[in-house]
């Protein structure tokens, strides 16, 4: 896809940013990834706000695979708008087209689903053995 250039970006900025977060989200959403820069321009994008630093926003987004899902959710549902000229309208729209044909949303919500399923089994196990030790006569 081609991106206009801003006063302030060149349409290769967006680009790297487009690409950036593809790989990012592709490698798991890992702090290695979450450079200054990223983290700066992403905050900008898809209406997050900056979370009062990149340690904050990283936190609140990428910590777990839930927030993950929910950061994944939100910038699918986010509203875009704005001049390509003015804003990486252009570059939100390719990632959120490209995150909707990825499949990577429903994967991360299967892998959220059996994370819940193994830690509600490990709590079922332990709830069991506290109220049902073996051997206990009623």
């Amino acid at each position: 896809m081609k991106f206009t250039a801003t006063e302030w970006d060149t349409a290769e900025q967006k680009e790297k940013f487009v690409k950036h977060f593809k790989k990012f989200v592709e490698k798991g959403m890992p702090l290695t990834w979450f450079s200054a820069w990223f983290y700066n321009r992403l905050s900008n994008t898809f209406g997050h706000i900056a979370h009062c630093n990149r340690g904050g926003f990283y936190h609140v987004w990428f910590a777990t695979k839930e927030t993950q899902l929910s950061f994944l959710r939100h910038t699918l549902k986010a509203s875009i708008c704005g001049d390509p000229a003015c804003t990486y309208s252009d570059a939100e729209r390719a990632i959120q087209s490209w995150l909707s044909s990825s499949g990577i949303v429903d994967k991360l919500d299967d892998e959220c689903m059996k994370e819940e399923r193994v830690e509600r089994h490990k709590a079922y196990v332990a709830l069991k053995a506290e109220f049902e030790p073996e051997g206990a006569v009623e």
